[in-house]
C-alpha cells in the first residue's frame, strides 16, 4: 500500500529563514519554539515539512526529508537525526544558564584539545570552558565520560579550564565522573519543553492505551489469512518468511502471545512487523512499552526516513537512541528469515555498545553458535574484517550477515562472501503489508 504524498507546500521567505536555521543551527525545536518561529507551524506539519520527534524533552520538531528537499533542494547528505537532538539539547541547555560560544575576542582555542569530541568552547560564569551536552541514549555514559575526562585531564588542569557536561538524567554518569571531579562537572538537566517525567526520571517511553470501548465488541479469535491465502504466499515467493505466515494462519489470541514471545527474544518489534508478521495492530497488545521512532534504515540513503512505534521488551529500552532501536529491530527481521522460532536457538546481545568480537545475535544450532551481524550499510570494509576476525577468534560459526539493501549484499559478497556461511540476507523490515493482507 502507497500512502499519499502530501501535496507540496510554497514557502515564504520568512519560513524559508527559519526552516534553514533550524537544520543548520538549532538542530530541532521544542512544540513552543516551534509555535514561535513559525505562524503556520499545524500547515507545515500536515504538508509533511516539520516532523515530529519524541524525546526525553517531549515532542520536537525536526526538518523531515520532504522539508530539506523543499528547502534545499535534495534530501541527501543529512545531518545524524542523533546529532541534530542532542545539538537542540545543548542550545537549550546554554539558554537556561545564559551562556554564549566564546568570541574570537574572548575564546583560549579549548576546542584544540577535543580530538573530534562533541563539545564547544562556552563562556560560563567562570569563564571560558568546554561544554558538551546528549539527550539521546538517556545522556552521557560512563564510557563515554570515562575517555573524555582522560582525554581532557592533563590539559584542563595544565591550562586550568573547566569541562562541563550537560546529560537530562540525574544519576546516569556521576559514578563514572567522579573521578575528573577536579575539572569535569556533570549536570543534570532537563532544560525545556513538556517531558514526560516518570520517578522523577525524563523518559520517552509510552504504553500502548486500551481500545475503544467500542472495538472490544468485534475481536472474534480467527487466523489472519486463510489456509488458500498461505498456500499462494508460498507459492508466490512471497517476501514473509515461513515462520510468519503460519502465524497469521493462527488465531488472534495466539499472534498475540507469540508476539508477546518474540518481542522477549528480540527486545524490539517495529509497528510495520507488527501488521506484517503477526496480522496484528496496536489495539491488540495493550500495555506494551513503546517509543515514537525516526528511523533511517539504510546508512547510505538519508532520504528514507520511516517514522514508526518501535514496541519494547522494557520500558528501560526507550533510553536507547533510535539507531540503536532500528538495529535491534533489524536483528530481528534476520530472525524471521532465519525461521528461528525457539528462545532456545537465539540470543541477542542486551549490551548497547558491542565489543568488535561480539555479534549481534547467537544462533544456537546443536553444538555450535553461529555468529548473527546486522549492516545498515554504516560499516566500512575495515571494520567489516575486524568483525570476521574477532567472530573467527571466539570460534564462532558463520556469520550470516544481514543487510537492508541488495546493493550492500552484492558489495559484500565480492569482498568477503567467501568468510560468510551464506550469502548476505537481505531483509527490510520497513515494508508494508502485502496488498492483499491490507
Amino acid at each position: 500500500m502507497t500512502l499519499p504524498t502530501p501535496p507540496r507546500l510554497t514557502l515564504t521567505p520568512e519560513e524559508l529563514r527559519a526552516l534553514t536555521t533550524l537544520y543548520t543551527t538549532d538542530g530541532a525545536w521544542t512544540v513552543e519554539e516551534g509555535r514561535r518561529h513559525c505562524d503556520r507551524l499545524d500547515v507545515l506539519l500536515a504538508a509533511g515539512v516539520l516532523m515530529p520527534v519524541q524525546t526525553l524533552l517531549g515532542m520536537m520538531y525536526q526538518l523531515s526529508p520532504q522539508g530539506r528537499l523543499q528547502v534545499f533542494g535534495t534530501k541527501d547528505l543529512a545531518h545524524s537525526l542523533r546529532r541534530q537532538q542532542d545539538r537542540a539539547y545543548l542550545r537549550l541547555c546554554l539558554q537556561h544558564y545564559g551562556w554564549t560560544r566564546t568570541t574570537p575576542h574572548t575564546t583560549r582555542h579549548l576546542t584544540n584539545y577535543l580530538g573530534g569530541r562533541q563539545l564547544i568552547e562556552v563562556m560560563t560564569d567562570g569563564g571560558p570552558a568546554l561544554v558538551g551536552g546528549q539527550m539521546t541514549s538517556g545522556g552521557y555514559r560512563g564510557l563515554a565520560i570515562k575517555e573524555i575526562g582522560e582525554r581532557l585531564r592533563s590539559p584542563a588542569l595544565h591550562d586550568r579550564f573547566q569541562v562541563i557536561l550537560f546529560t537530562p538524567r540525574p544519576s546516569m554518569g556521576q559514578t563514572a565522573a567522579a573521578p575528573f571531579a577536579n575539572f569535569l562537572t556533570l549536570i543534570p538537566l532537563v532544560p525545556a519543553g513538556e517531558p514526560d517525567i516518570h520517578y522523577g526520571v525524563p523518559t520517552r517511553a509510552q504504553y500502548v492505551p486500551p481500545p475503544p470501548p467500542w472495538d472490544t465488541d468485534f475481536e472474534w479469535d480467527t487466523p489472519h489469512i486463510t489456509a488458500s491465502m498461505a498456500v499462494r504466499l508460498r507459492r508466490d515467493d512471497s517476501p514473509l518468511p515461513r515462520s510468519s505466515v503460519a502465524i497469521l494462519c493462527e488465531p488472534r489470541s495466539a499472534r498475540i502471545a507469540r508476539f508477546k514471545a518474540d518481542l522477549t527474544m528480540d527486545l524490539a518489534i517495529a509497528d510495520t512487523q507488527l501488521r506484517r508478521h503477526y496480522g496484528l495492530s496496536a489495539e491488540d497488545i495493550e500495555g506494551v512499552p513503546f517509543v515514537d521512532a525516526v528511523l533511517r534504515p539504510m546508512h547510505a540513503n538519508t532520504s528514507l526516513e520511516v517514522q514508526t512505534a518501535v514496541y519494547l521488551r522494557s520500558a528501560t529500552l526507550a533510553y536507547r537512541n533510535d539507531a540503536a532501536l532500528m538495529h535491534l529491530v533489524g536483528v530481528g527481521e534476520m530472525r524471521r528469515h532465519l525461521n528461528v522460532v525457539y528462545p532456545s536457538q537465539w540470543t541477542v546481545s542486551t549490551a548497547g555498545r558491542h565489543r568488535i568480537e561480539e555479534p549481534d545475535a547467537l544462533w544456537h544450532r546443536g553444538a555450535f553458535d553461529v555468529a548473527v551481524e546486522y549492516d545498515t550499510g554504516e560499516y566500512k570494509l575495515h571494520h567489516v574484517l575486524r568483525k570476521l576476525d574477532g567472530f573467527a577468534s571466539r570460534g564462532l560459526r558463520g556469520p550470516v550477515w544481514g543487510v537492508p539493501s541488495a546493493r550492500r549484499a552484492a558489495f559484500l559478497q565480492g569482498e568477503v562472501g567467501s568468510r560468510l556461511m551464506e550469502p548476505p540476507l537481505v531483509t527490510q523490515w520497513w515494508l508494508p503489508e502485502t496488498p492483499f493482507m491490507v
